[in-house]
């Protein structure tokens, strides 16, 4: 997969790992996704050989399973949780954002 999309593939990483409960077993393959451009070339292998993949953003208020999950995890890092405020009070947050951060720095 890197080699084609340029994403970094992991095997059996735990879900407490990459969840703010810091609970849950193994997932068996976890991608980590840094741009729109990558997202959308790890999607086409992985419709292209049947696969479903779950996707995690920053992976708050996610409960993993201590058995785990046995498909592919899309991660979203990167360029995919930035978050931007434009002068006009426009607002753009990747799908990977943290919200509490979005909220606290949109009060400000």
């Amino acid at each position: 997969m890197r080699r084609t999309t340029g994403a970094e593939v992991r095997c059996e990483v735990l879900g407490s790992a990459v969840t703010t409960f810091a609970i849950g077993g193994p997932l068996r393959y976890v991608v980590d996704i840094a741009t729109p451009q990558q997202l959308q070339d790890v999607a086409a292998v992985l419709h292209r050989s049947g696969e479903a993949p779950r996707v995690l953003g920053a992976g708050s208020n996610l409960l993993v399973s201590d058995a785990g999950f046995h498909g592919w995890v899309v991660r979203l890092t990167g360029a995919m949780r930035e978050v931007e405020f434009a002068a006009d009070g426009a607002v753009v947050a990747g799908a990977g954002a943290s919200l509490l951060r979005l909220s606290r720095d949109a009060s400000a």
